[in-house]
């Protein structure tokens, strides 16, 4: 009898391997894959520029990396003595406007320079419902807490939907032409618009990321979304809120995703790497004298495996 569907998805036909450069990008479930690739020694760069969770706001994000410009003070908006800009995460806000410009023009070169050299990017949706400011007309990737009078709630249609994602590929293509766009869909439900409105925000986002992939053969999806909603399919998978997969899902979706991309050379460098962390996370929590022959075995690991790296392990 069976008792589980077991979803796996196709094997990728172009790689990932420790001498690419990946930068991760969008929802919380973007800072899960990406603190696992950054574990396991990945050149990966994870949400520099903070969360955000929809398609307009993923290129209105993109556009400015592409143009080269810089947030200016005219930009930044203030509460309770905080200023905050209506694109960037909370993470920036400052008590100083020009603090906060250092911080958010940094993360932009920052994000910049590593993207021209970058070979993928994985960019994770969340939801399609948006925050547009009245005054303005334009969609917000973070209210602030400002007044729910300044905004009005509304959900993207499909057309909006595909037409961001596909701007968003083809700024990351003039900015980078190398670089590959894989496409993933959070599988964390955003019940806070209740559990239809969920459903159908998800549902537009799905199609328009069917529709851009017939569009552009340069971008690819991984079904984040559906190992968690139509593989585990059970409360069990998901922490204590019922929102958010948990550890042993996440694992989960990490095993699918080094089948998917992980050729049989990354996964013999990866089983390397897990060696190695697993020893130096025991001598971390562990009161224990560790043996000299296993801290050179490890030591003699470390030397062997920077060259596959193509850097130096992190301790």
């Amino acid at each position: 009898m069976r008792f589980r569907t077991e979803l796996m998805p196709n094997k990728s036909n172009i790689p990932i391997g420790y001498r690419d450069k990946l930068l991760l990008m969008g929802s919380c479930f973007a800072d899960h894959l990406g603190d696992r690739l950054y574990k396991s020694k990945f050149d990966a760069l994870v949400n520099p520029l903070g969360t955000f969770f929809n398609p307009v706001s993923a290129t209105q994000l993109m556009d400015v990396l592409h143009s080269g410009t810089q947030i200016t003070e005219e930009e930044l908006l203030q509460r309770d003595g905080i200023f905050v800009h209506p694109l960037f995460h909370s993470r920036f806000n400052h008590s100083d406007a020009s603090g906060m410009l250092h911080l958010v023009n940094t993360a932009l070169d920052q994000t910049r320079n590593f993207l021209e050299k970058a070979t993928c990017v994985f960019l994770t949706l969340g939801t399609s419902w948006v925050y547009e400011n009245l005054q303005s007309a334009s969609i917000v990737s973070n209210c602030h807490k400002l007044p729910q009078s300044l905004f009005r709630k509304r959900l993207l249609t499909l057309e909006e939907s595909k037409t961001a994602i596909l701007a968003f590929a083809n700024s990351l293509k003039a900015l980078n032409p190398n670089c590959r766009l894989i496409l993933t869909l959070s599988p964390v439900r955003h019940l806070k618009d209740g559990f239809e409105n969920n459903q159908l925000s998800k549902a537009i986002l799905r199609l328009a990321i069917h529709e851009c992939m017939q569009n552009d053969v340069a971008v690819s999806y991984f079904p984040t979304y559906e190992l968690v909603l139509d593989d585990l399919r059970d409360y069990r998978f998901y922490t204590e809120d019922l929102l958010h997969p948990n550890d042993l899902a996440i694992r989960y979706i990490w095993e699918k995703f080094v089948e998917c991309y992980f050729d049989e050379n990354t996964k013999t460098i990866l089983d390397k790497v897990d060696d190695i962390n697993q020893y130096l996370s025991h001598r971390k929590v562990s009161s224990d004298h560790h043996d000299a022959t296993a801290t050179a075995r490890i030591r003699d690991k470390i030397i062997e495996i920077n060259p596959l790296l193509g850097r130096t392990f992190d301790v």
